[in-house]
């Protein structure tokens, strides 16, 4: 039975969605986790639940859907939740794949197949990257994140494809759910606008690019302030005036990070930050990533200027953003070069068209796939961590009735407060955090969790245990 070419791009689609789901389900982590970097997640999936605000820029709009994700009816609240970033990178890799097939046109992706094989590579580059691979196994933002940029960069192809006025407001609106998300991603307003009026003449297009991405983002951004007036039981910031507000999401408590390193130290930064992006998907996907960059740039030059803004600013950002779990935020680069290694696998199978050549190089590309699955598994695997409902579990039943936990870490006060705020354990013991007694927001948070504390003095009306 032979399919046509949409059918057949879907069932590749599908296939490789399949799979992706498969390896992230067999290394989800099946509990609250602090593996790969994921101690925020308890602290999301409390906000979450409990409609409240969650730490800068706040992440209203994710909250909004993993509150949703969380009302399938299965597991506990935080394997839903866990199961939601895993969901969002397998959406975000169809999503890609989507993309490098608009990409392509005939004379490079061909009938023959090449480009549905290049499609799929660079769709598993990204999936099976540790960097991404590692966030859609717990709770976190950046897989979120990674479905978000994704679409606006399948938007942005399409209207480059065909420029209409229906396409570009798609791409805008896009862009402005993705400054939601994360406000620094405003850098893109620059080449957008310049993308809209390279692609038409009429300076309403220019105008809609620079003017609808910045009211979205503000109109969902201001949903903070929304779900701080109605006092949650998890309000992180009381972001309610407009100054809180405003600081909340600019993040204006963590600014501190930013060139907070000497030069020589970001230097070594910058030499990890490169080995780190060359580790993702090997030199194969990285040599790949570049000759398919390169023919972008010839062929679709506004689209490559697109790619190599999101590359080199967050490049630059993870590097002078000095904080412990700053490389992180190279997972939108990453999902750069995995477009680039498609668009470069995709090259080199039109190049050795024959069958007898081309056959040995899929074989390569597939072995660089298994490299990456291999060599990255015992790496992410959460799957069997339960440390940090044991640590929590283990903590709050030492204490006794309407007793005080003093903790001085994200990841510790933010296990206690899911354990709290979800599952209602031991919900007479009051949880301190040494580090934000200094905070009104706190000690009003503190306040509404435990009326009998009338005064936030905890520091020193009740010893911190041994």
């Amino acid at each position: 039975m032979r399919f046509g070419r949409p059918a057949a791009d879907a069932l590749a689609v599908a296939s490789l969605s399949a799979v992706v789901l498969a390896v992230y389900s067999a290394t989800l982590a099946h509990d609250l986790s602090w593996g790969n970097g994921g101690g925020d997640g308890a602290e999301l999936a409390t906000a979450a639940y409990v409609m409240g605000v969650a730490h800068p820029p706040g992440y209203p709009l994710y909250l909004s859907v993993l509150r949703v994700a969380q009302l399938a009816p299965f597991g506990e609240v935080a394997v839903r939740s866990n199961a939601f970033s895993a969901l969002a990178a397998v959406v975000a890799a169809a999503l890609l794949s989507a993309t490098l097939t608009s990409l392509q046109p005939a004379r490079l992706g061909g009938t023959d197949g090449s480009g549905r094989i290049g499609a799929s590579f660079g769709a598993a580059v990204f999936a099976f990257a540790p960097l991404i691979w590692s966030q859609a196994v717990v709770t976190e933002v950046y897989t979120f994140e990674a479905f978000l940029l994704s679409l606006f960069l399948l938007a942005l192809v399409r209207y480059c494809r065909q420029p209409c006025t229906s396409r570009l407001i798609l791409t805008a609106a896009s862009l402005g759910l993705l400054m939601s998300h994360h406000l620094p991603f405003a850098v893109l307003l620059v080449p957008l606008a310049w993308v809209s009026r390279a692609w038409s003449a009429d300076w309403r297009s220019w105008l809609l690019a620079i003017t609808l991405p910045l009211p979205l983002a503000l109109l969902l951004l201001a949903t903070v302030a929304v779900r701080a007036t109605f006092q949650p039981w998890l309000s992180w910031g009381e972001a309610v005036t407009l100054g809180d507000w405003f600081a909340h999401v600019t993040a204006a408590s963590y600014q501190r990070y930013f060139l907070s390193a000497t030069l020589a130290e970001d230097v070594q930064r910058t030499a990890y930050a490169a080995a780190t992006l060359v580790r993702q998907g090997g030199w194969l996907a990285t040599g790949l990533a570049a000759v398919g960059i390169s023919w972008l740039w010839h062929e679709w030059r506004p689209v490559a200027v697109m790619f190599c803004t999101v590359a080199v600013f967050f490049v630059a950002f993870a590097v002078l953003y000095n904080a412990r779990d700053s490389l992180v935020y190279l997972a939108p680069v990453v999902t750069v070069l995995a477009l680039g290694a498609g668009l470069g696998a995709t090259w080199l199978l039109r190049l050795a068209s024959h069958k007898i050549v081309a056959a040995p190089l899929m074989l390569v590309l597939l072995m660089s796939i298994g490299w990456q699955l291999v060599s990255g598994w015992p790496e992410v695997d959460v799957a069997r961590d339960t440390s940090a409902r044991e640590w929590a579990t283990h903590r709050l039943q030492g204490v006794p009735e309407g007793g005080v936990v003093h903790v001085q870490a994200d990841e510790q006060l933010f296990a206690l407060w899911y354990l709290q705020g979800v599952e209602g354990v031991r919900a007479d013991v009051v949880v301190v955090d040494d580090r934000l007694l200094t905070t009104r927001w706190f000690c009003r948070q503190l306040n509404r969790q435990h009326p009998e504390i009338r005064e936030c003095n905890l520091a020193q009306s009740m010893p911190a245990p041994a």
